[in-house]
């Protein structure tokens, strides 16, 4: 989708731009979705945005977060996330996180990643948008030199969004 959109929009005057959205998805759901289409809209303003991509996560990492347990193995992980996104204009699956390593990884070498898998196939510069929710607000400052960080605030962690976006570095 990304590689066809470029082709239709190589001509823009802004710079291109692939939104991205890490996570357990245990199960992915319309608010995933939502936030991916908030975060394509409010960078369209001044990027041309490609697409985007949902990566889910190592098995590992996600029986952390549930006890010890993953609700759902990666396969069905991933294929709830196809699924949800089947017929998307733009949003898509990126397996490569939850099923070509080894042990849990941070989002950070999900970026790098994709920016060398896009680097193979568009050829213009590239930036990476990192669509989270505010109970992850530290990882703004991941991004205050390069790539772009766009917080979405989530019920229960107003502060932590109102620390991230008062920071005159962010």
């Amino acid at each position: 989708k990304i590689f066809h959109r470029f082709n239709e929009l190589k001509d823009s005057k802004k710079p291109f731009v692939v939104i991205l959205n890490t996570g357990s998805y245990s199960p992915i759901h319309l608010g995933h979705i939502q936030m991916m289409e908030s975060a394509y809209e409010a960078l369209s303003e001044k990027y041309t945005v490609l697409g985007g991509y949902f990566s889910p996560s190592h098995d590992k990492y996600v029986s952390q977060k549930y006890s010890g347990t993953a609700a759902y193995h990666a396969d069905a992980r991933i294929d709830l996330c196809e699924n949800l996104i089947y017929g998307h204009p733009y949003l898509m699956i990126d397996p490569w996180e939850a099923r070509y390593n080894d042990v849990p990884i941070n989002f950070t070498n999900v970026i790098i990643h994709l920016k060398r898998l896009l680097s193979k196939y568009i050829s213009a510069p590239v930036q990476i948008a990192y669509v989270y929710g505010s109970d992850n607000a530290g990882f703004g400052w991941s991004f205050v030199k390069e790539d772009i960080a766009v917080c979405f605030e989530r019920p229960g962690y107003e502060l932590q969004y109102k620390v991230m976006t008062q920071d005159p570095h962010m």
